[in-house]
C-alpha cells in the first residue's frame, strides 16, 4: 500500500469526482477562479497540456492524490492557464498554510533563481464560495518517470543528471538561516518570512 493509498483510508474522504466533498466544476469553480485574474477577458474550457506520449490523450482536467487540475484558456493570452484545487484531505487552515508556502515558494524561484518554474498567477485561500487555489502557467513536458521507463540511451541519461545536479546547486546557493517553510510576505517588497517546519 503507497503513501497515497494510506492517506486516503485515513482522512475516509470518497476520493471519486463525482463526490459531493469534491463538487468541483467548470463554471462554478475553474472558469470563476480563472475570472478572478484574468481582467475581464473571457475564460474557457482549455485542452491540457501536450500528451507525453501516443499513450496520453488530451485532458483539460486531470485528478491526482492530492489535487484537482482544470485547463483553462484566457482570450488573448497565448499560455493556457493551470487552476489547481487541493482535494479536502486535511483541514482547511492546512491547505491554506500549505498553499501559501507553495505560492511563496514558487515567487522565490522565479524572482531569485534562474530555475525553470512555472509563473504563479494568482491564488485564492478560499471563502463562502470558492475553496482554496493556485492558478499557474501551463509548462508541458514530460514527467522522469516516464522517461526512465524506456532506453533513453546514455548520453540522455547524462544530460538528465547534469540538469538535475544545476538544479540541485543553485538550490543550495540560496540557503536559510533556520528550517521550516516560506510564507508570503505582508507587502510585496519584504523577503518572505519563514515559518516554522510543519507536517499535517
Amino acid at each position: 500500500m503507497d503513501f497515497d493509498e494510506i492517506r486516503r483510508k485515513t482522512e475516509k474522504i470518497n476520493l471519486d469526482p463525482s463526490n459531493a466533498a469534491n463538487g468541483l466544476t467548470w463554471d462554478s469553480n475553474a472558469l470563476s477562479a480563472a475570472a478572478r485574474f484574468s481582467g475581464g477577458r473571457p475564460c474557457s474550457k482549455g485542452q491540457g497540456t501536450k500528451p507525453e506520449s501516443k499513450n496520453f490523450r488530451l485532458e483539460p482536467r486531470r485528478e491526482g492524490s492530492f489535487n484537482v487540475c482544470f485547463w483553462v484558456v484566457v482570450e488573448g493570452i497565448e499560455i493556457q492557464w493551470v487552476v489547481r484545487f487541493s482535494k479536502p484531505i486535511a483541514e482547511r487552515r492546512v491547505l491554506q498554510m500549505k498553499l501559501r508556502s507553495e505560492v511563496a515558494t514558487l515567487r522565490f524561484l522565479h524572482e531569485k533563481t534562474g530555475l525553470p518554474v512555472l509563473r504563479v498567477i494568482g491564488y485564492g485561500e478560499g471563502d463562502e464560495s470558492m475553496p482554496p487555489f493556485l492558478i499557474m502557467e501551463n509548462i508541458d513536458g514530460i514527467r522522469l518517470t516516464l522517461l526512465w521507463g524506456v532506453n533513453v540511451g546514455p548520453s540522455i541519461v547524462s544530460k538528465l543528471l547534469r540538469s538535475i545536479a544545476e538544479v540541485q546547486r543553485e538550490l543550495l546557493s540560496h540557503p536559510f538561516h533556520r528550517i521550516g517553510m516560506l510564507d508570503i510576505p505582508s507587502n510585496s517588497s519584504a523577503s518572505p518570512p519563514l515559518i516554522g517546519s510543519f507536517s499535517p
